[in-house]
């Protein structure tokens, strides 16, 4: 005897219920109908069939209603017809719709007159396959289709306009081509449909919703279609398949992640996106070519993409292109940490959109759409005053220039930056960069007090003047230069040669760490009374800690004797107390000291691995400094944080487009940058001093300010 099974009705779905209903019917009208088939065997009587008994329907057929709607289910199929909405229902047993959770429906017709799929109707239909939509429908509800999971094929409807939150979440939906009516996609809409590989957004849709085809990781085919404006945050996060995407130039933001962990390989932004948000290509591992085309990135922030490096995970080198004279700019507020090189420049570097305005006396300033504080300022000469500019103790002609500038010019400027408008003349020259003084008002730096500011002309603020043999603004040339204006006067100090270093560090021990005017951070003694001379010790430095297995140093070097010891040097901390940027209790607080290495010598096999001999050792704290010296005056607590810098290019060619010269400028002066090709002037300083290259236009004397008006 089989199994009795006793079905409990509260697990049972809606349609379930009313099939075991049609079963009860059918069941009852045999039991009653018995004796009728029984009589009707004896041929001769036809007794009268029961009052009671009608034919049930169709057992096969289930119908019901939802709202002013009539549908029917037969075999799988369900119909909804008649003329309005299917009503919302609620995402749980209790006010859910008929056919919620329904596993025996496996196909959906929704007939003409019909406008909108009520929320959660058709929630897990779990083998529910394919879908019609009559073009009467017009709206599809929050979670309408949520979680049919065999969901593989949609006949849309022409005048769709709204798909709601999570509408299609977790189909198995293969294509979409959504239809060119569409005008809202809700949040979700689409997403974890994990076999979705091709997608057309049509241009009806101003604004793909947020996640709207999140952990899509198979779509390999994405249509953009002109006219759509915004892709939410996460859109399209984790399409992992995603190689390509051609964006609409009718797009104005792109999300939060909104195509973090995708596969994509290159990306072009349109000109017209006003905002990128964070995160928004964040992990794209595979990314090797960015197209950018604005000349100042505002729509980006630097977490946007997520590079710190030359070359992807896949070792393949990321390269950024952006507009003539606009790389340093995107370094400086979008690609801190990747190398300056990987920022490839585009365009013509004559663009005739670049143009000068002349102030006379051959000064003249670039046009305010492409400088628009004013912050490079173009002498012009002629081409034999330039050959002079470019020759060593030839007397020049910029004395005169600078008396020009402060004809034309407020007395706002605290240092001048001389450039000149070549690769590098350092050789002819003799120098890459020199600083010439013009005062010195600081006391306790080991300098006199003196002014030669109205000798030469200038105004009376000024107090340096720097000298390059290029254009070049970007390097520690300029921060080690500016240097020179308080640094190093405290000390004599001495090269491996004992000779003077002249205003540098030289073999100089800072166990705080070497800084812009040379000096290292790491010392060993290696012998004592070497060759057997007394007092005589042998060192090696290193501006690394680390040893080889005999106990010398795995990165040997000086540090830079008369340099700034090498590219990426913060100021180290006496630096910053002679610029007044730290007190000397601060130093007292790090135990502050420096070591001073007299009688030096070594031979030049030594210097290859940073050894050298000494016979004296002289160790000075700020507190000795401030005895032989007196305090510094004034103090950090008063003393200039921020320095106006005017920038002269002397050229012979004042229409030259120096774009790029103007954004490498920003970047200089911009927010604290360590990238791996160089540090700019906020982060030398650890951030406790800044410099402003910009302003000339404001600073332009009243009777000279028509010459800088433009339409």
């Amino acid at each position: 005897m089989p199994p009795i099974v006793f079905v409990n009705p509260d697990n049972m779905s809606k349609i379930e219920s009313l099939f075991m209903k049609n079963i009860f019917e059918w069941t009852l009208y045999l039991v009653l109908m018995l004796p009728v088939f029984i009589a009707c065997s004896d041929k001769n009587e036809e007794p009268d069939p029961p009052e009671i008994i009608v034919p049930p329907d169709d057992p096969n057929l289930i119908t019901g209603t939802a709202g002013d709607l009539k549908w029917e289910l037969k075999n799988g199929v369900l119909t909804i017809s008649g003329t309005g909405a299917i009503p919302d229902y609620k995402d749980s047993y209790d006010g859910s719709s008929p056919w919620y959770r329904e596993p025996v429906i496996t196909s959906i017709i929704i007939h003409e007159g019909v406008t909108r799929i009520g929320d959660y109707t058709f929630k897990v239909c779990s083998n529910l396959t394919s879908v019609t939509f009559a073009k009467t429908v017009k709206t599809i509800g929050e979670g309408a289709f949520d979680n049919c999971i065999k969901l593989s094929s949609i006949t849309w409807p022409e005048g769709l306009t709204d798909i709601g939150k999570k509408a299609f979440y977790e189909c198995a939906l293969t294509s979409l081509t959504l239809p060119n009516s569409l005008q809202t996609m809700g949040e979700l809409s689409f997403s974890r449909c994990g076999n979705l590989k091709t997608v057309i957004i049509p241009g009806s849709l101003k604004t793909i919703g947020e996640r709207a085809f999140e952990s899509c990781s198979e779509i390999e085919s994405l249509t953009l279609s002109q006219g759509l404006t915004i892709i939410g945050d996460y859109a399209f996060q984790g399409a992992r398949a995603l190689t390509r995407v051609v964006f609409p130039e009718s797009l104005k933001e792109i999300g939060n992640s909104a195509f973090r962990y995708t596969g994509l390989t290159s990306i072009t932004i349109p000109e017209g996106v006003t905002k990128i948000d964070i995160y928004a290509f964040y992990n794209t591992e595979d990314l090797v070519e960015i197209h950018l085309p604005w000349e100042y990135p505002k729509p980006m922030r630097g977490d946007t993409w997520g590079l710190g490096y030359d070359y992807n995970p896949k070792g393949e080198k990321i390269s950024v292109y952006v507009p003539y004279g606009s790389k340093y700019r995107y370094l400086w507020e979008v690609f801190h940490n990747i190398p300056l090189y990987n920022i490839i420049e585009v365009g013509d570097a004559h663009d005739k959109s670049y143009y000068v305005i002349d102030l006379g006396y051959d000064l003249y300033l670039p046009g305010k759409i492409h400088d628009p504080e004013g912050s490079l300022l173009i002498a012009k000469v002629s081409a034999e005053q330039f050959e002079q500019l470019c020759k060593p103790d030839v007397a020049d002609i910029t004395g005169t220039v600078f008396q020009n500038v402060y004809n034309l010019f407020d007395d706002d400027f605290d240092f001048i930056y001389k450039l000149l408008d070549t690769f590098s003349v350092s050789s002819s020259l003799g120098y890459t960069g020199i600083y010439g003084p013009v005062k010195n008002e600081v006391q306790g730096i080991g300098r006199p007090i003196y002014s030669d500011a109205n000798w030469h002309g200038y105004g009376e603020k000024l107090t340096g003047i720097i000298s390059t043999s290029s254009r070049g603004v970007v390097g520690n040339l300029f921060p080690h230069e500016l240097c020179h204006a308080w640094s190093n006067y405290l000390f004599n100090t001495y090269d491996q040669n004992n000779e003077e270093t002249g205003g540098h560090w030289g073999l100089t021990h800072m166990p705080g760490g070497g800084g812009h005017l040379g000096g290292f951070q790491y010392i060993r003694t290696v012998e004592t009374n070497s060759g057997g001379i007394a007092g005589k010790t042998k060192y090696q430095t290193s501006v690394s800690e680390n040893l080889n297995p005999d106990g010398s140093f795995r990165d040997p070097s000086f540090g830079g004797i008369s340099t700034n010891g090498g590219w990426n040097r913060q100021y180290s901390d006496i630096e910053l107390y002679s610029m007044g940027l730290k007190s000397a209790q601060e130093l007292r607080d790090a135990d502050f000291r420096i070591d001073i290495y007299t009688g030096i010598s070594s031979s030049e096999d030594d210097v290859k691995d940073a050894y050298f001999y000494a016979t004296g050792k002289t160790t000075y704290t700020i507190d000795d400094i401030i005895r032989i010296h007196g305090p510094r005056v004034p103090d950090a607590s008063s003393s200039p944080k921020t320095f106006r810098i005017l920038t002269v290019l002397f050229t012979t060619d004042a229409e030259k487009d120096n774009r790029n010269l103007i954004s490498s400028m920003a970047w200089v002066q911009g927010p604290p940058v360590n990238s791996f090709y160089d540090y700019n002037f906020r982060y030398v300083t650890h951030d406790l001093a800044s410099v402003d290259f910009s302003g000339l236009r404001n600073s332009l004397k009243p009777q000279y300010k028509h010459l800088i008006e433009e339409k």
